[in-house]
């Protein structure tokens, strides 16, 4: 396949940039996290009290992994310190004896609304200078980039 270069040049463009901007979230929140005295979570283990929070149910560590994307690994390290840290329990799954079922406490309760100001902060600053249109555009040509990654990295082609 020929790719035009300035089309490849584009294309990596993007790529850097999302990158960037990817860092630059992840700074950005380590920081309010910091100011809101949320010193015993980074940001990506906060992503793991969202989903928690989100679910509405205790998830295994699997699904977690599966619905933030991350390897096994990375959620086992995530889990063992939130747990360390009081921001999770965790139980035993009551039909497989293998896995654990994960819940925020209530210390994750208590802290939602520092939680939900940095995270109200980020987008706020991150999305200043998007309308909504521009932002779904964003959204919809993001979610096509990543499902064609997913679809290659399972088997789907490239």
């Amino acid at each position: 396949m020929t790719v035009d270069i300035d089309v490849r040049r584009t294309q990596t463009a993007v790529y850097m940039s999302l990158g960037r901007l990817l860092r630059g979230i992840e700074d950005t929140m380590g920081r309010l996290f910091a100011e809101q005295g949320l010193d015993d979570v980074t940001p990506a283990q906060a992503n793991v009290l969202l989903l928690l929070i989100e679910a509405g149910r205790p998830l295994t560590a699997r699904e977690v992994a599966d619905r933030l994307s991350l390897s096994a690994v990375t959620v086992h390290r995530f889990v063992l310190a939130l747990h360390k840290n009081g921001w999770i329990s965790r139980t035993p799954h009551p039909q497989d004896g293998r896995a654990l079922l994960l819940a925020p406490t209530e210390k994750v309760h208590q802290r939602l609304p520092d939680f939900l100001k940095v995270v109200t902060t980020m987008l706020d600053t991150a999305f200043a200078h998007l309308d909504v249109p521009q932002t779904k555009t964003l959204l919809e040509t993001v979610r096509t980039a990543d499902d064609a990654l997913r679809a290659m990295d399972h088997g789907g082609g490239g």
